[in-house]
């Protein structure tokens, strides 16, 4: 089964860095989740689970949440094409499902970065 593997530049914060890198974390795009109904959410966004989960403030990093960064911006030319997203870490004990709404509760805001296609995977 192919995988859709991203990989995320880190634009902020810029000490960013993972077991993939500095500025550089390797994703794995799971679907499309809901948004909640807030100003700076743009309704659907990606499920990301992180292929090398990383140290965030002493909690493990392991699914991540991106939304386009800009009005106008959508997930699928996100998808398509790559772009500029928000990226939030969902929290520990917090589950967010494909095809459903989360609440802004599961979520916490890390990363301004750039979504761009890496590569496909057969794994």
């Amino acid at each position: 089964m192919r995988k859709k593997l991203r990989e995320l530049s880190v634009d902020e914060p810029g000490d960013f860095s993972s077991p993939d890198g500095p500025n550089r974390v390797v994703v794995e795009v799971e679907g499309i989740v809901e948004g909640p109904d807030l100003e700076n959410w743009r309704g659907e966004c990606l499920k990301l689970s992180v292929k090398s989960p990383f140290d965030w403030n002493g909690e493990l990093v392991k699914e991540m949440i991106a939304a386009p960064r800009y009005t106008g911006v959508t997930i699928s030319g996100i998808e398509r094409n790559g772009g500029t997203v928000g990226v939030s870490r969902v929290r520990p004990n917090r589950k967010v499902t494909i095809a459903q709404k989360f609440s802004p509760e599961d979520v916490e805001y890390i990363i301004i970065g750039s979504l761009a296609a890496n590569k496909e995977s057969d794994e």
